[in-house]
């Protein structure tokens, strides 16, 4: 049986393989490199669910995630559900919301992009708020929430809350002190021969929240 999100790492790598064949990587080596380095969770976001190409990695990425013991969360999607069983389903803010709990006895996570708290989110076990910073590939998008508003969603909704969205690893601390569950990250990871860097960021998550 998975853990529940109170139990999870407080660190989760978000892996869009969309983006890593944009940026010319092989999602499967760049998630070997992410495992390597101890990653613990992670979460695979399906922008671009119909290419087949993602359609054909899914599963691949999934056992790979399994047989290294880490935590897997998948972005909730027609194809995913029969492709694989993570441990947790994620719902972005343009999923529909389930009309009932996971089937599955997955959990069910969502996005929180504002401090109010939603009608949707009341059938979640765990939140993801962003962008906590402006990320740098997305000048121009939703108003960052700041410290402030991930401490109220986190607060507000008493889940279990990982901040996601221009996250640096000097944040962490300051994170653990706010009260949130961890972190999330996703684009500084999407480069080549990412294992030293995805190290560092392992050893100061735990390091922030063992405190």
């Amino acid at each position: 049986m998975s853990p529940p999100p109170q139990a999870w790492p407080s660190l989760i790598g978000v892996l869009d393989p969309s983006f890593a064949i944009a940026r010319g990587l092989d999602p499967r080596q760049l998630l070997d490199a992410w495992l390597r380095a101890g990653l613990r969770a992670l979460r695979i976001r399906l922008v671009a669910p119909h290419d087949p190409r993602v359609v054909t990695l899914l599963p691949t990425l999934a056992a790979s995630c399994r047989a290294s013991g880490a935590l897997l969360l998948v972005d909730a999607h027609p194809l995913a559900l029969s492709l694989t069983l993570p441990d947790a389903w994620f719902l972005s803010a343009r999923t529909p919301a389930p009309t009932h709990r996971s089937p599955l006895g997955t959990a069910i996570g969502f996005a929180a992009h504002a401090e109010a708290w939603t009608p949707r989110m009341l059938r979640a076990d765990f939140l993801i708020a962003a962008p906590l910073h402006t990320p740098r590939s997305k000048a121009g998008g939703r108003a960052p929430l700041t410290y402030e508003g991930v401490r109220r969603i986190a607060r507000g909704s008493a889940l279990p809350t990982w901040a996601l969205g221009g996250v640096e690893q000097g944040d962490l601390p300051v994170l653990h002190t706010l009260g949130l569950a961890g972190a999330a990250v996703l684009g500084p990871w999407h480069i080549p021969r990412a294992t030293p860097l995805v190290r560092s960021w392992v050893e100061a998550a735990d390091e922030a929240w063992a405190r």
